[in-house]
């Protein structure tokens, strides 16, 4: 995948931002979001919301919501459009969500994952 374009937003609600990034492929397209959820209580105001277990899976795709060894995985694929989403937590603050078109839910997966989770945690202190 190739990177199309790139946004950085600071400044918002307790000092919260978000940077995203467009990548496309092959006529597939996905968007690399990190959001810094600290200003927005997140964890305090919808802590709940992130205890949700779901799991669905049929012959066009599946949809699974857990937590993972305490952090929040929420993880969609469609196969018959090629898109879905994977959605992560890290440190109960840093959400990475990578969403859109793609030739597997793994190449997804593989995007959010190449955010450095350790870096990430490193900025909360």
């Amino acid at each position: 995948f190739e990177r199309t374009e790139i946004e950085s937003v600071s400044g918002g609600p307790g000092g919260s931002g978000h940077a995203q990034a467009t990548y496309e492929n092959g006529g597939h397209e996905f968007t690399l979001k990190v959001v810094d959820l600290a200003g927005f209580g997140a964890m305090t105001q919808f802590g709940n919301a992130f205890r949700i277990e779901k799991n669905r899976q049929d012959k066009d795709g599946f949809e699974h919501v857990t937590n993972k060894d305490g952090t929040f995985v929420a993880e969609k694929w469609d196969s018959d459009d090629e898109e879905g989403s994977y959605t992560t937590i890290v440190d109960k603050r840093f959400l990475i969500k990578a969403e859109g078109e793609a030739d597997n839910f793994d190449e997804l997966k593989q995007a959010a994952a190449s955010i450095d989770a350790g870096k990430l945690t490193s900025l909360a202190k």
